[in-house]
């Protein structure tokens, strides 16, 4: 047991495109996130295999520090009280792109990070450092290449959505909802814009990259 929490936490993605490591998988963390899955999808285990869905967001904060640290504590901030009722656990991602295009690694890929509700347990997520509609053209490349890379590396990604698209019931994606918990309400999102979605599926497209919503 004690080999493969090692490797929970250890594991960064090593991928062609560049990226920074900045992890924050800890042991509380884990124990967190297994406490978390049991509770809202039933599986006692934290950890994401063969995830399906990838989740673009944008961070809502202006610099790269201040969203980093935002993901860096194993548990909530006092301030999160609208998903205090999820659970303990800290809001995470496995990836940041700064506002310059750099990208940084903070979960293993096989690790499950909390940033969408119902799906967290399929999902890949990729925060953007800013706020919705006005993202950089640096950061829309940088989002492209790498999510060219995860599919090149992982066949089981078969959908791309942007975090307000979550809830959209008429969306293919949304056939692997899964939420057990009865008190946890979804919540209205607009990051990481429209625009920015639709010229990322555009991006994607002349690469060959096609992933349903």
């Amino acid at each position: 047991m004690k080999g493969g929490v090692l490797a929970l936490l250890l594991a960064l993605p090593v991928l062609a495109v560049t990226v920074k490591p900045f992890p924050v998988a800890t042991p509380a963390r884990l124990a967190l996130t297994r406490q978390y899955c049991l509770r809202h999808y039933g599986r006692d285990s934290a950890a994401l295999a063969a995830p399906q869905i990838i989740v673009i967001h944008a961070t809502e904060v202006q610099t790269l520090e201040a969203s980093l640290q935002a993901f860096k504590a194993d548990k909530l901030p006092p301030a999160r009280k609208d998903l205090r009722a999820g659970g303990e656990l800290n809001v995470g991602v496995h990836f940041v792109v700064d506002r310059n295009g750099d990208i940084y690694s903070l979960l293993p890929l096989d690790l499950v990070g909390r940033h969408v509700i119902g799906f967290n347990y399929t999902a890949i997520g990729i925060e953007n450092v800013g706020f919705s509609g006005h993202l950089t053209p640096a950061q829309l490349d940088a989002n492209a290449a790498l999510v060219e890379d995860l599919v090149q590396r992982l066949p089981s990604l078969h959908y791309l959505i942007g975090h307000y698209e979550y809830t959209d019931r008429s969306l293919p994606h949304y056939a692997l909802f899964l939420e057990r918990a009865a008190d946890y309400r979804l919540t209205q999102k607009s990051d990481p814009g429209k625009d920015f979605m639709k010229k990322l599926r555009v991006l994607l497209g002349k690469h060959g990259v096609m992933m349903e919503p």
